[in-house]
């Protein structure tokens, strides 16, 4: 739902905040334990270029395994023993990945969760999905894999082409690549995305029915990768815990999709370093965002009560800060929690644009979550270059809006 003016100000003032103040730890000692923004900012702004320079972020590749080593400097640096833990994927190895029309041909990145080809490919002839053609056409957005876009997943499950091509909608041309929720239970058709710019020409030779061949090969890898994780202990062991987690995995470079939520987390850990918590704080940046979340889902499954038993979690989800089609979607699963949330955030300039039903399926690893009967406070945002190869430090992300959603969750988890 928006944010109404109504809504905005319950949470901001009255008896709301008071209930959601109580029991906090004494107020200077958050102000003290928080950076200034410039500080916040500096630090913010090394971090995601550092980020973006490391190259693609796929789960279990080289790229993911230096940026695990990298991060886990950084927790020491802000103030925690940091762990790698590991787990392990049968990693997807791209080849030769494309769909030939005639004398044209389109290079693709097929879905992670569907079936692959051999390099002979499919052929057959191409048209919209549902027809009587071999191979459908679709054209989906770059957060079509979510609960909330049930005609994208059951066109999936229920196609009987032996094929499926998929326009991506992204905010500019480019493979807006789909996460892949059913990457351990995959689907049996192959699914190969294209960028956008393609949607007049593929439109018509659906129309046409016109012979096109499919390729998407790829080689699979059993292969470890890690998730990044650390523990500040309380001085309370009778008080219930709190979690922190963000993803930093993705398809590309992902700055602005992933920077603002790693800022975030790490700016988190450093302010409850530098105060004595009362609860015990858990951390983990998690390997295999786009693949299910099975970095998450592991790290879970080592601590099977966690989940549910935690006083609450904080999720950092994508494009915290993002400078195009930018928005902050605040959902939490009470109501006590959303004004704690929504004050935070509005008392360092950053007010969400929207709070999401809590009655529904979040998105992000928030969902992990949920279906534990987890307590959560969850942030994520729009995004015009979101899964897109555009999506680069400096020019998509706002080191600003970074810095205050910084500020505003190292308050509210030192007061925690």
């Amino acid at each position: 739902m928006n944010l109404t003016r109504r809504q905005f100000f319950s949470l901001t003032t009255g008896a709301g905040v008071a209930l959601a103040c109580r029991g906090f730890s004494n107020a200077q000692t958050g102000a003290a334990a928080v950076a200034d923004l410039e500080t916040i900012k500096t630090r913010c702004a090394r971090i995601i270029r550092e980020y973006d320079r490391q190259g693609i972020h796929r789960t279990a590749t080289d790229v993911d395994s230096r940026s695990a080593k990298w991060l886990a400097k950084l927790v020491r640096e802000n103030g925690a023993q940091p762990r790698l833990e590991s787990f392990v994927i049968n990693r997807i190895d791209l080849m030769e990945n494309y769909l030939h029309i005639g004398d044209r041909r389109i290079e693709g990145v097929p879905m992670f969760d569907g079936g692959f080809t051999d390099p002979k490919g499919i052929r057959g002839r191409l048209g919209k999905i549902g027809s009587d053609a071999e191979i459908g056409l679709i054209e989906a957005p770059p957060n079509a894999a979510t609960d909330f876009n049930d005609v994208f997943i059951q066109a999936r499950r229920n196609s009987k082409h032996k094929a499926i091509v998929i326009l991506t909608l992204g905010g500019a041309d480019g493979i807006a690549i789909i996460n892949a929720p059913y990457f351990l239970e995959p689907f049996a058709q192959p699914a190969l995305q294209v960028g956008r710019e393609h949607r007049e020409f593929l439109q018509k030779a659906a129309e046409k029915n016109a012979e096109i061949e499919i390729i998407a090969e790829v080689k699979r890898k059993s292969v470890t990768a890690f998730n990044v994780t650390a523990e500040i202990t309380g001085t309370d062991k009778s008080l219930r815990p709190v979690g922190v987690i963000t993803p930093r995995s993705g398809w590309w470079e992902i700055a602005s999709e992933r920077g603002g939520g790693l800022c975030a987390w790490l700016e988190t850990m450093r302010a409850i370093a530098k105060t004595k918590p009362r609860r015990t704080f858990y951390f983990a940046a998690s390997s295999g965002h786009e693949l299910g979340h099975v970095g998450l889902e592991n790290y879970l499954e080592l601590r099977k009560d966690l989940a549910k038993d935690a006083h609450v979690w904080l999720h950092f989800g994508a494009n915290i800060g993002s400078r195009f089609g930018a928005s902050r979607n605040l959902r939490a699963s009470s109501e006590e929690l959303e004004k704690l949330a929504a004050r935070a955030l509005t008392e360092n300039g950053v007010a969400p644009d929207r709070l999401l039903p809590r009655n529904v399926m979040p998105n992000g690893e928030a969902k992990n979550l949920y279906k534990r009967g987890g307590k959560f406070i969850s942030l994520i945002g729009g995004n015009a270059l979101f899964h897109l190869p555009q999506d680069r430090f400096p020019d998509a992300v706002d080191l600003d809006v970074i810095a205050r959603v910084c500020a505003a969750f190292s308050r509210l988890a030192v007061d925690l």
